[in-house]
């Protein structure tokens, strides 16, 4: 069975076609890299957020408490 194509031609679409895989692979792999590392790092950062608001309310709060006594006895 005689092939339609000679050796070099099939080599040349061999080694195309494994680029365009490898490269589409590449970029598939990468682009869920950097949602993965967007997304981590944006539910770090509300955490960050929320333990940031916690303690100025606790601040806010231990003022309020500190100053009441002061203006009472005034």
């Amino acid at each position: 069975m005689a092939s339609k194509y000679p050796w070099y031609s099939r080599a040349a679409d061999l080694t195309h076609r494994v680029t365009v895989l490898a490269l589409v692979g590449a970029t598939l792999y990468m682009s869920g890299a950097v949602v993965y590392t967007l997304w981590s790092n944006g539910r770090e950062n509300k955490q960050r957020l929320e333990v940031e608001r916690t303690r100025r309310a606790a601040i806010a709060e231990q003022q309020r408490i500190s100053e009441a006594p002061s203006q009472s006895n005034e």
